[in-house]
C-alpha cells in the first residue's frame, strides 16, 4: 500500500470512529468514557502502529482521533451560526438524502417484485440496468454528501486559523531595536540544505542576529528523506545543537525558519508550526522544491500546508511565482518574491568541483544530468492518477543509454525513488530500471544528498516532474 492510500483509509477511519462516538452519544449504547479509549487504541493501531493494550488515556475524541484543538466545540459554533441565519441547507440535504436512500430501497423491492413474472433472461436484464442505475445514484450523492462534509472541515479550519491568529498576535515575542534578532533553524533534512545555505551563512556572518542551528531528529510517516540527515551534518561539519538539548520556551526567538512544509508527515504533533505560531514565533519557509504542476494533490501541497498558513514570511523565486501564491494561498499576504538561495550556486560555480572519481569515469566526455522524482501517484475523482511520467519509458531509454558512447550520465534519483512505500509494481520497475543502468558503463548513479556538483558541472540536464533542477534550467 502507498502512502496516498494509506492516507485515504486512515482519513476514512477517521471519519467513521467520529461517526460512531457521534452515534453512541444520542443511542448511549456504551459507556462514554470506555468507548472513547476503545476508539483511540484503535487508531493509534491504525496509524501509529501502536499496541492496544499500551494504553493512554484520552480525555476528549479530539485527542482520541487527532481531530483539530475544539473540532466539535468549532463544529456546534458552525451549525449554531448556520442556524442562527436561517440557513437549513446542509441539513435539509441530508434529511432529503436519508429519505431517498429509503425510497430507493422501497424501489429496489418494488422492482424485485415485478421481475418475478418476467422470464430469466429478461429478469436479469433488467435487474442490471436497475443495479448500474442504483450504482450511479448513489455515487453521485456520496460525492455530494462527501462535498458537504469537505465544507465543513474547511469551515473548522477557518476558525482554527482564526484562533491560532488570535494567539499569535497576543503572545507575538517583541523585538527592540536594542537587542539583536533571536533567529534559529530547523533543521530535518540533509538534501533541502541548498535551499537554505546561504541565507543560513549570511545570517550567521550578520552581528545584528543571533543564530541556532537545531537538529530535530524525528520524523512522523516519512522517513526515507529523514534518514542521512545526521551524516551529512557532520560529514558538512556543519555546527549543530540538539533540539532537545535546547531550551526554545527560555531563549524566546523572534524568528523560526522551518525546512520542510509537512507538519504530519515530517514532525510529531508538538513540533507542528501551530504550536510554534501559537507561542509568538515569526515562521520563515523558503520553498525546497518547485511549484510546477497543476493538479488539484499539487496545489494542496504547494499552497494549503498547514505551515504555510502558519507562515509569517514565505520567500519565492519570481513575481511568476507570487502570483500563483496570491491565486491559491490563504496566506497570500506572506509571500515575498526575492529569490532562492540556492540559486547562488549557479553564480559561484568554481565552488562545485566535480568529485575526482566521476570526472575520471567521464574521460572528458560531456556530462548529462538525469534528475528524476519518484513515482507519484495520487488519488483525484476517486481514482488513482500517475502524475509523474511512466516507469516504462525510463526503462526503455535505460536500455537505449549505452548506445551513446560519446556522452556521460550522472542519474540522479529522487531520495523516495526506492522507498518500500511504493507499490510492489513500481518496485518491481525501479528494480529493473536501476539494473539496466548499473550495465552501462556511461552511467554514474548520484545518491548524494547535495545535488549542486552534479548540476553545475553537467551540459546538458534531463528533468522529471517536481524535479528540483526544474528551477535552474529556467
Amino acid at each position: 500500500m502507498d502512502e496516498a492510500q494509506r492516507e485515504s483509509l486512515l482519513q476514512y477511519l477517521q471519519r467513521l470512529l467520529f461517526q460512531i462516538w457521534g452515534c453512541n452519544l444520542k443511542q448511549g449504547n456504551y459507556e462514554k468514557n470506555a468507548l472513547l479509549q476503545a476508539i483511540a487504541a484503535k487508531w493509534r493501531w491504525s496509524k501509529y502502529n501502536e499496541p492496544w493494550q499500551g494504553k493512554k488515556a484520552v480525555v476528549c475524541i479530539e485527542d482520541a482521533i487527532d481531530l483539530p484543538l475544539n473540532f466539535c466545540q468549532n463544529c456546534r459554533k458552525i451549525w449554531m451560526q448556520m442556524k442562527s441565519r436561517g440557513n437549513y441547507l446542509m441539513k435539509s440535504r441530508i434529511k432529503n438524502l436519508v429519505k431517498k436512500m429509503l425510497g430507493i430501497n422501497r424501489f429496489y423491492r418494488n422492482i424485485d417484485a415485478r421481475l418475478q413474472h418476467l422470464s430469466d433472461v429478461q429478469r436479469e436484464q433488467t435487474s442490471q440496468v436497475v443495479r448500474d442505475e442504483v450504482k450511479q445514484w448513489t455515487w453521485e450523492r456520496f460525492q455530494r454528501t462527501e462535498k458537504m462534509l469537505k465544507d465543513v472541515v474547511q469551515q473548522n479550519i477557518r476558525l482554527q486559523n482564526s484562533l491560532d491568529t488570535l494567539l499569535f498576535q497576543q503572545n507575538l515575542i517583541p523585538c527592540h531595536s536594542d537587542e539583536k534578532i533571536r533567529m534559529v533553524f530547523l533543521f530535518q533534512v540533509a538534501s533541502f540544505w541548498p535551499s537554505w545555505e546561504s541565507f543560513y551563512l549570511g545570517c550567521v556572518g550578520d552581528e545584528r542576529i543571533d543564530v541556532h542551528f537545531l537538529f530535530l531528529d524525528e520524523t512522523a510517516t516519512e522517513d526515507e528523506q529523514m534518514k542521512s540527515a545526521r551524516t551529512f551534518l557532520e560529514k558538512s561539519e556543519i555546527l549543530y545543537e540538539k533540539y532537545e538539548d535546547f531550551d526554545l520556551e527560555k531563549y524566546r526567538p523572534h524568528v523560526m525558519v522551518m525546512q520542510t512544509p509537512y507538519d504530519e508527515w515530517h514532525r510529531h504533533q508538538e513540533h507542528w508550526s501551530s504550536v510554534y505560531r501559537a507561542q509568538g514565533i515569526r515562521l520563515v519557509y523558503i520553498p525546497y522544491g518547485i511549484e510546477i504542476s497543476d493538479t488539484e494533490d499539487s496545489h494542496r501541497l504547494h499552497f494549503h500546508t498547514t505551515v504555510i498558513d502558519n507562515c509569517w514570511r514565505i520567500y519565492t523565486f519570481s513575481e511568476q511565482m507570487r502570483k500563483d501564491y496570491l491565486k491559491y494561498a490563504l496566506n497570500r499576504n506572506a509571500v515575498r518574491a526575492v529569490g532562492l538561495p540556492r540559486f547562488d550556486a549557479l553564480y559561484y560555480k568554481d565552488r562545485f568541483v566535480l568529485d575526482s572519481s566521476i570526472r575520471e569515469q567521464s574521460g572528458g566526455r560531456k556530462i548529462v544530468l538525469w534528475k528524476l522524482h519518484f513515482p507519484k501517484v495520487i488519488k483525484e475523482n476517486g481514482r488513482e492518477l500517475t502524475v509523474t511520467p511512466s516507469l516504462n519509458l525510463y526503462i526503455d531509454f535505460a536500455r537505449c543509454i549505452k548506445e551513446y558512447e560519446d556522452l556521460f550520465f550522472i542519474f540522479m534519483p529522487h531520495p523516495r525513488f526506492r522507498s518500500k512505500k511504493n507499490n510492489v509494481e513500481i518496485q518491481q520497475k525501479v528494480q529493473i530500471l536501476f539494473e539496466q543502468l548499473a550495465s552501462c558503463k556511461n552511467v554514474y548513479l548520484d545518491e548524494r544528498d547535495d545535488y549542486r556538483e552534479s548540476l553545475v558541472n553537467a551540459a546538458v540536464s534531463m528533468i522529471a516532474r517536481g524535479a528540483v533542477l526544474g528551477e535552474a534550467g529556467a
